[in-house]
């Protein structure tokens, strides 16, 4: 595939726009046998076809998403890495996902109804972007 066919999206996440807030003492949305406590992501995974594409932890991002002009991507799974080494998503409709592509002529993102922590990205034009 030549550079012309194939855009390169090199997610960064803010933690900050991807952090939850709101847990009570009772409930950690990701793991259903907490003792109490308050979700904490340190880090996020983005998921492609079971595999881990893209990963932020530490303040490091690793991978991108590769999508060809005109086609999108499968669907793409968000899960967070939180402080107690839980991997999973947060449960409850005060929890939500904030994307943003820098350069939307290259691509865009596109969320379907019901999907909390899923997307797709639709290629637009050849290039790279954020």
């Amino acid at each position: 595939m030549t550079k012309n066919h194939i855009l390169h999206i090199f997610f960064i996440f803010i933690i900050g726009l991807l952090l939850v807030s709101g847990c009570s003492e009772d409930q950690n949305p990701v793991s259903a046998d907490n003792q109490g406590g308050h979700f904490e992501a340190i880090g996020l995974y983005l998921i492609q076809s079971g595999d881990t594409i893209v990963s932020y932890i530490g303040g490091t991002v690793e991978g991108q998403i590769d999508v060809k002009e005109g086609e999108e991507t499968p669907l793409l799974f968000v899960k967070f890495l939180t402080d107690d080494g839980d991997v999973g998503t947060p449960d409850g409709p005060e929890h939500s996902l904030d994307l943003s592509i820098a350069d939307t002529t290259k691509a865009q993102v596109e969320t379907h109804q019901g999907e909390d922590w899923e997307f797709h990205v639709m290629g637009k034009q050849a290039g790279a972007t954020s």
